[in-house]
């Protein structure tokens, strides 16, 4: 069995998979395209010779309505390329492929799973756009599927905390938007090299108690990968605390135990499945997290951070470059030069779709920055304690959360 992902080649083989993949299946879908045009014209021929045209209505129809869904998928497939190219990335990340199989079914169940999800999103664009309420039960509904993250004893609802790996009283837990939930659009989209950006895209939440969200959303926590993982293995996340002052601070309170950062700093996230967010997010949350600390004089991090060879230790094409570098400058930031390293993807931009698009980018991006200060100051700098009620995988083993394995699932 081996990985589609050769780690001493960072992403670059994979994606290269990926878009030789879509490259044939436009192919196959245009020939596609043409074999039903052609089948309807001959069925539309036939018909208009016979004198009971009642006997081709339905084949017609039938032929009509599969032409359609093929030029359907096309429209869908040439608009949104690149996003189903990173979804398809993630999802394939680290994957073995079985002895018995190949490598193009693995490609193709992958891709009819993604489409399929951006249908969905798709469908509720409007809907969620429209009825804010539905906007966030959609969004926690998908996440927590994604994940199944969430429980029902006889009525009593739990739902998992990645970051600490309990189950907790659902109204303990928040469903967090890792690219901030005030961010979306094209703006933020370009960024991505993407033509939009939905921020409802489970792949855009994990669930986590209210207390670590917050402290994630004001960017004194955030989530990195781990080491990169021997290969065939499941790339693992960890919590790292970006403020050395809260390093002692109380995180939450479990039952009569009182959790610390201490505990969760470098400690893996527990995942219950194998589906992770979106590599893509989780390195632009962490780059909105590196922006705020530079804007603060935090440089017990970003001094470290900008000594590192890495920026990022999973690279992938995530944020495309010149549209960064673009940002950078409106935003008034040095960049290190390892941020550009093995992180970026380089797209055919105009200089007239940055000045069109970036703007718009980095108002949001300055607004959140304001917002995440804003809301660090009235909790109280870092003097939260918050209940954590609940229950732990480790809880019937007698073992410690920060020693014990997850009985629930593998991380």
């Amino acid at each position: 069995m081996a990985p589609f992902e050769g780690h001493g080649s960072p992403t670059a083989s994979l994606s290269l998979g990926v878009s030789k993949f879509l490259e044939a299946k436009t192919k196959e879908l245009f020939t596609q395209e043409q074999h039903r045009r052609e089948y309807h014209a001959a069925l539309l021929r036939v018909q208009n010779n016979q004198s009971n045209n009642d006997n081709f209505k339905y084949d017609i129809s039938m032929a009509l309505r599969s032409l359609t869904t093929v030029l359907r998928e096309i429209r869908f497939l040439n608009k949104c390329k690149i996003t189903i190219a990173h979804n398809m990335t993630d999802e394939l990340y680290g994957v073995v492929v079985p002895d018995q199989q190949r490598e193009e079914d693995i490609f193709e169940e992958t891709y009819t799973s993604v489409l399929a999800s951006s249908f969905d999103g798709l469908s509720g664009q409007q809907n969620r756009s429209t009825f804010p309420k539905h906007d966030r039960v959609s969004f926690q509904s998908a996440t927590a599927n994604r994940y199944q993250a969430l429980f029902d004893y006889g009525g009593y609802k739990l739902m998992w905390c990645h970051m600490t790996g309990l189950e907790l009283d659902k109204a303990l837990v928040q469903t967090v938007h890792i690219v901030p939930k005030g961010l979306d659009g094209e703006e933020i989209g370009f960024l991505f090299g993407e033509s939009n950006f939905d921020k409802n895209d489970p792949r855009n939440g994990i669930t986590l108690h209210k207390s670590l969200a917050m402290k994630l959303e004001t960017a004194e926590i955030a989530i990195i990968p781990a080491l990169l993982p021997p290969k065939g293995e499941v790339l693992q996340w960890k919590c790292f605390v970006i403020k050395e002052d809260i390093i002692d601070a109380t995180a939450c309170i479990w039952g009569s135990r009182v959790i610390k950062f201490r505990e969760l700093h470098n400690k893996h996230l527990k995942f219950l499945t194998p589906n992770r967010p979106a590599r893509r997010y989780l390195f632009f949350r962490f780059f909105m997290t590196y922006l705020k600390a530079k804007k603060e004089g935090n440089t017990y991090f970003t001094s470290m951070l900008e000594q590192r060879r890495e920026f990022w230790a999973s690279p992938g094409p995530y944020l495309e470059r010149s549209a960064l570098l673009a940002l950078a400058r409106m935003l008034k930031v040095d960049l290190p030069p390892s941020i550009l390293e093995r992180t970026t993807l380089v797209m055919p931009t105009r200089e007239a779709d940055i000045n069109s698009m970036v703007p718009g980018a980095a108002l949001q991006i300055s607004h959140w920055l304001r917002i995440s200060e804003a809301t660090e100051k009235e909790q109280g700098c870092h003097s939260s304690t918050s209940e954590c009620d609940g229950h732990s995988a480790e809880e019937n083993t007698g073992e410690s959360m920060a020693g014990g394995s997850c009985q629930r699932g593998q991380m």
